[in-house]
């Protein structure tokens, strides 16, 4: 199933076709843990799913985030 969603970091709409069914997504909605619905996904997969970023993304994300405290601290000394 291509599942579309939104990365919150770029603003982009991303797709990924995953090997899901509809019944999965909505047991997923109606609030099973995505690690129990989705336990045949690769982390990845999961990850796109629940938060439209993949692994790349996680990555810009942390290295902003640790520039972003070392800023902040080297403003406050």
């Amino acid at each position: 199933m291509i599942i579309g969603t939104y990365n919150p970091m770029t603003g982009e709409h991303v797709r990924v076709n995953v090997p899901v069914t509809e019944e999965q997504i909505l047991q997923w909605q109606m609030g099973t843990p995505a690690s129990v619905v989705f336990s045949h996904l690769k982390q990845w997969e999961r990850d796109v799913i629940l938060s439209g970023m993949n692994a790349g993304d996680w990555d810009d994300w942390e290295t902003e985030s640790k520039a972003s405290e070392v800023d902040t601290h080297t403003q406050a000394a």
